[in-house]
């Protein structure tokens, strides 16, 4: 599988990327209580929040651009390896990041964060079943 790929080990969400450039969502669907992991290209994957303690970005190569719902309440560790990545979102007390290029925005409204980072698109959007 090209792209990124996410699994639960233990209660915690892993989330690995390819060497290519990887857009990857992280959304809280609260309506279904499930945290979904969206690709681009690749069917979502939903896990059970109440299943989730954490969530590990592991972004490995390329210019990765990654969303983090605001409604994410676990603690969040994004490692985006090699390349200039870009992380949108959630910041919260118990939010890591590093990257050998790291570009960081915290926005409350993903249309303006997509303009501003020049996307085609609001990214981030809501995902249903």
């Amino acid at each position: 599988m090209h792209g990124a790929s996410a699994a639960l080990v233990g209660n915690v969400l892993e989330i690995t990327g390819s060497d290519a450039a990887d857009q990857v969502d992280v959304v809280a669907n609260r309506e279904s209580g499930m945290i979904d992991v969206i690709v681009p290209g690749h069917a979502a994957q939903s896990f059970s929040a109440d299943s989730v303690a954490s969530v590990r970005i592991l972004g490995q190569g390329g210019d990765d651009l990654i969303t983090l719902d605001r409604e994410l309440r676990v603690p969040m560790q994004v490692d985006g390896g090699d390349g200039v990545d870009t992380v949108l979102g959630w910041s919260g007390p118990d939010a890591t990041y590093t990257s050998h290029g790291l570009q960081f925005a915290s926005f409350t409204d993903r249309r303006r964060a997509a303009r501003r980072f020049g996307l085609a698109s609001a990214v981030g959007k809501r995902h249903s079943n």
